[in-house]
């Protein structure tokens, strides 16, 4: 498997595997198609009244391929969302299931190796116009190779263009989607000690192993949390390394995302650092 940053310089020279858009039906791309893997985008246009709408990025993996997270780890890189042509388009948000933690010739990366829908959530400047959504998905498709895909896509958003296929896609998306952290399953702290964060989380049952998965994007690029021994009380604490990113060095108030795994159960929050 190629390191991070052997997979970005050949994301820098390689020529992103794209297939045919296709034509426009209502509310779904075409696909694009590469090595191990088809990917489009479907978008609900149920909400445009209200202006809070939702998509997904449909990724149909081939047996044995897997793509990331949006923190992949040790090697591989996130999904990246560009959306440079479209209209009336305030702001949109790429999401994550829960992902899983594996280590491949020694190195460790958090993503998916069965197809997976991402969903996507938008929130239109004027609610109950007609909005365009154009611009393209890159994405890393990994097995023994990794490919750099740039999937492309146009897709008007209009509430009279209802769509029942990806109303049921977008809508199993967005139930994959693990509920929010509450007051005793989620982070409760993180603070900044040199090159690492401190993460204290509660978790159902403190007696047993719990699994975190953690991004800071490009401000605060964090490698794998290795769990440490259990904190005061019924705390769990984690030790991340940080690794890189523009505010690597930067004070508090950088915000995490992060999924907390126990027991087959996922909670999803964010968290500042201090």
């Amino acid at each position: 498997m190629l390191t991070q940053r052997s997979l970005l310089a050949i994301f820098c020279v390689a020529v992103a595997a794209t297939g045919s858009a296709g034509p426009v039906r209502a509310a779904v791309s075409g696909w694009t198609k590469a090595q191990g893997a088809q990917i489009r985008l479907l978008v609900d246009p149920a909400g445009a009244p209200s202006g809070a709408v939702w998509g997904a990025i449909q990724i149909a993996l081939a047996p044995g391929w897997k793509t990331y997270w949006e923190n992949p780890g040790d090697s591989g890189v996130p999904p990246k969302l560009d959306l440079p042509g479209s209209a009336n388009i305030a702001d949109a948000k790429l999401l994550f299931p829960a992902p899983e933690r594996h280590v491949d010739n020694g190195l460790t990366w958090a993503g998916y190796e069965q197809p997976v829908s991402l969903p996507l959530r938008l929130k239109l400047e004027r609610p109950g116009q007609p909005a365009q959504l154009r611009g393209s998905v890159f994405l890393g498709i990994c097995k023994d190779i990794c490919i750099p895909v740039e999937a492309h896509f146009d897709v008007r958003i209009s509430a009279d263009r209802q769509d029942v296929l990806a109303h049921t896609i977008v809508t199993a998306a967005r139930s994959s989607l693990p509920p929010p952290a509450s007051a005793d399953f989620g982070l409760v702290s993180a603070a900044r000690k040199g090159q690492q964060l401190v993460l204290e989380a509660l978790v159902p049952d403190p007696d047993r192993p719990a699994e975190l998965f953690i991004s800071g994007g490009e401000a605060l690029i964090v490698g794998t949390p290795v769990a440490v021994s259990p904190a005061a009380g019924e705390r769990r604490e984690f030790l991340v390394p940080i690794t890189g990113g523009s505010d690597e060095k930067g004070g508090a108030g950088i915000p995490l995302s992060y999924t907390l795994i126990q027991d087959g159960q996922a909670r999803t929050g964010e968290i500042a650092t201090r």
